[in-house]
């Protein structure tokens, strides 16, 4: 089955696969809102269960069809993403890579997976998921940190290295020693 997801393959219930802001994968399912045009996912195990609206166009842009492995054979250089654990709701991208040669035991049911932000792992089978060969996950929609300029961020995590009231440190008690124009007067 293609991981692509083809217009006449659009109904209700398809199991997909949707990338977020966070440039993570979520799993789905599709509902139909208003045919052809308007469609909604809901995101497993997401709060609220608060679906995602897309017009056509975008969910066959950016969602792709939620494919396991036929087989657990993985060819090195397989565009896969992956739970990196069982609790895990999001899956990364990344690329199947040739296990080392050390390993006594090769397991039969992982795969060496080399994510898109440099880690490595030894995946089960049944953690990942087929994408297509040149697959880079894009949102159409910017995320709203994108749209706050940098000063106002730089502003933001200053603001966060200040200690909060209940760690500043205490005021001393001593007297306070003068030395500007008052003390002169004395």
């Amino acid at each position: 089955r293609s991981c692509v997801i083809d217009k006449d393959e659009l109904k209700d219930g398809l199991r997909v696969l949707i990338p977020m802001d966070d440039k993570l994968l979520y799993a789905g399912h599709v509902q139909t809102v208003h045919s052809p045009d308007i469609y909604r996912v809901v995101v497993e195990g997401e709060r609220g269960n608060r679906p995602h609206i897309y017009c056509l166009e975008q969910l066959l842009q950016e969602a792709i069809n939620d494919v396991r492995p036929a087989s657990r054979y993985l060819p090195p250089g397989t565009r896969v993403c992956a739970y990196w654990s069982q609790k895990s709701r999001c899956l990364y991208p990344g690329n199947v890579v040739r296990g080392s040669r050390s390993d006594e035991e090769e397991d039969l049911d992982s795969v060496v997976v080399e994510f898109d932000d440099g880690d490595t792992g030894h995946i089960a089978v049944s953690n990942i998921r087929l994408l297509p060969p040149d697959f880079k996950i894009q949102c159409t929609e910017p995320s709203p940190a994108l749209l706050v300029s940098s000063s106002c961020r730089r502003t933001k995590k200053a603001s966060f290295e200040v200690p909060p009231p209940s760690e500043a440190p205490a005021p001393s008690l001593s007297p306070k020693v003068h030395d500007g124009p008052e003390a002169s007067k004395t």
